[in-house]
């Protein structure tokens, strides 16, 4: 079974989720978030929106769709979604703490023992 996981970035005044259908691991995910943010550090210096959960999250699924493809990160169209709240049947939760221009800190949960 695919392990599903739920992205939230969160800053200051607002949320956002996005949904992984599968390789929501942890040795996956915290790759794939490092290659994001480097995209990001690397490629948009003048406006990295580190600061901003909703431009974050929008960056993320265009990267995904797009810069990601290119890095090797593969992507098939249909496991990413924006999502409200959890699913219910997510193992993982990363939360993106967008408070500055630096690189974001990501916090790990690991739902299956925590009440979904």
């Amino acid at each position: 079974m695919s392990t599903r996981a739920s992205v939230k970035f969160r800053d200051k005044n607002a949320s956002v989720r996005v949904y992984h259908h599968a390789d929501g691991y942890p040795e996956h995910m915290e790759a794939e978030l490092d290659a994001f943010f480097a995209y990001c550090e690397g490629h948009l210096t003048w406006d990295n929106r580190f600061d901003d959960a909703e431009y974050l999250a929008a960056r993320y699924v265009y990267w995904l769709t797009t810069a990601g493809f290119y890095l090797g990160v593969p992507w098939d169209g249909y496991s990413v979604g924006i999502q409200e709240r959890l699913h219910g049947d997510e193992s993982y939760g990363y939360v993106v703490h967008c408070m500055g221009t630096g690189r974001p800190l990501v916090d790990v949960i690991e739902l299956e023992k925590e009440a979904k």
